[in-house]
């Protein structure tokens, strides 16, 4: 069985806390072990045979590949097994990859990349952008009445009901549309915001933080932030206010606030970066409307690794 192992430069007097990512450890590079032979994921040719019962840390230190990055005694290697499958990746779920040349030179490994070079499917990113275009156009004529600023975040209306109501629909359409491509089925007779969440963890929805571009009042806005999924309606405000005056206009009425259209127009474009990360188009279509503020963080092991030079990627569903 083929698997997968992250090498760590770490120092030795920490190494006990190794699995807790010390602050002072380094990523080098990744390994793939197939019974008694390692090789270098991203340069194929640099093989190393394990001895009886060698580790590969063992080994790799008898080879001295990484001597020239370990200058001090004080540091050793340590290997972490991963998690991807190479050469995988989720359909509608952006990851970053760690490629080719993240291994020139080999200390670049830290720096992330917030796209990925999986194709997508351009039609549907373009039909989702000018949809969420045409939400934006109609956003702003609100703004030019009721600025949005934290004095008027409780402020309600008619437009902004109305507004707030295809915003969330949108959010619905997209997340929805995850599930499908990763064939993850309703746990009832449709999506609800039990399936919905099921996508937090590996979207890390609620890592983001945004700006919008043309309004300083708001920025760090994070419409994910505080979602539980104990409670994953109630705890998502704007998403569970959506349906209080959807459902029942007369009596919840003045749920329909400013701030509600911020999240929610917010959160449709939250959707698409954590699908397919910071396309060029998506600047392009929506003229830098938002800008991110803070970016999730990914660990090692969590990024995708790419194919072999001789394959392609595969598509493999998520499973929550």
């Amino acid at each position: 069985m083929t698997e997968i192992f992250e090498i760590i430069k770490v120092q030795k007097k920490k190494k006990e806390t190794i699995t807790q990512r010390i602050e002072d450890s380094k990523l080098l590079g990744f390994w793939e072990k197939d019974n008694n032979q390692i090789t270098e994921v991203h340069i194929e040719e640099k093989t190393i045979q394990l001895l009886d019962e060698e580790d590969i840390c063992t080994a790799l230190t008898r080879d001295g590949y990484y001597n020239s990055l370990l200058n001090n005694t004080d540091f050793e290697l340590n290997a972490i097994k991963t998690s991807q499958k190479r050469g995988r990746y989720y359909p509608r779920i952006f990851t970053p990859v760690y490629s080719l040349q993240d291994t020139f030179p080999k200390s670049s490994f830290d720096k992330i990349q917030f796209t990925n070079g999986i194709k997508n499917d351009n039609t549907q990113i373009i039909n989702t952008l000018e949809q969420l275009r045409t939400l934006i156009d109609l956003v702003d004529k609100v703004f030019r009445t009721v600025y949005p600023c934290e004095n008027n975040f409780s402020v309600y209306g008619f437009d902004i009901r109305n507004l707030i109501i295809l915003a969330c629909t949108e959010f619905e359409a997209q997340i929805s549309g995850i599930l499908k491509a990763n064939n993850i089925k309703p746990t009832k007779g449709f999506y609800n915001t039990g399936d919905f969440i099921k996508l937090k963890g590996i979207l890390k929805l609620d890592q983001y933080k945004v700006a919008f571009k043309y309004y300083p009042e708001l920025t760090g806005i994070s419409p994910f932030s505080g979602w539980d999924s104990n409670c994953p309606t109630k705890s998502l405000e704007w998403y569970y206010n959506y349906n209080s005056i959807k459902h029942d206009r007369d009596n919840e009425f003045s749920k329909s606030r400013l701030q509600d259209l911020i999240n929610s127009i917010s959160a449709c474009f939250i959707i698409i970066i954590a699908q397919y990360g910071e396309l060029s188009i998506i600047k392009e279509i929506l003229n830098g409307y938002w800008s991110i503020v803070q970016y999730p963080e990914w660990q090692p092991e969590e990024r995708l690794l790419e194919p072999s030079i001789q394959d392609e990627w595969k598509k493999e569903n998520y499973y929550a």
